[in-house]
């Protein structure tokens, strides 16, 4: 049996793209402080769950709003996202959010049948 996704909508991402950015080889995610180049807009189907939506964190400058939360998506519909990823648009509506980590989920006919992408809003300085 197949897991399903409940309430599944379309999530837009862009992958990072690593042969035009300067990227760590060791820790598989673009290198601090560099101008990430980006692929072109992608679609998946995805369960979206916020943890924070524009929750409010003080800092020297002011108030800063942050998101975080994670989409789940079938594996094997698209090819994995990886860290550094950005997804673009939830539910059609304009967001900018980046991939901090993939785990496999929902484990069922000796297998993993999901795929689970952790997502933050970068602190912005």
């Amino acid at each position: 049996m197949r897991p399903r996704l409940i309430h599944p909508v379309e999530v837009t991402f862009q992958r990072a793209d690593a042969a035009n950015t300067e990227w760590d080889d060791t820790f598989k995610e673009p290198v601090e402080d560099t101008d990430v180049a980006y692929k072109d807009p992608e679609t998946v189907k995805a369960q979206v769950h916020f943890n924070d939506f524009e929750r409010r964190e003080m800092a020297a400058q002011g108030e800063i709003p942050l998101t975080s939360g994670y989409i789940l998506y079938r594996r094997g519909s698209i090819p994995s996202l990886r860290k550094g990823d950005k997804i673009t648009a939830i539910a059609g509506i304009p967001t900018e959010v980046y991939v901090i980590s993939v785990e496999p989920a929902a484990a069922s006919g000796g297998g993993f049948g999901l795929e689970m992408a952790l997502f933050q809003e970068r602190r912005r300085a």
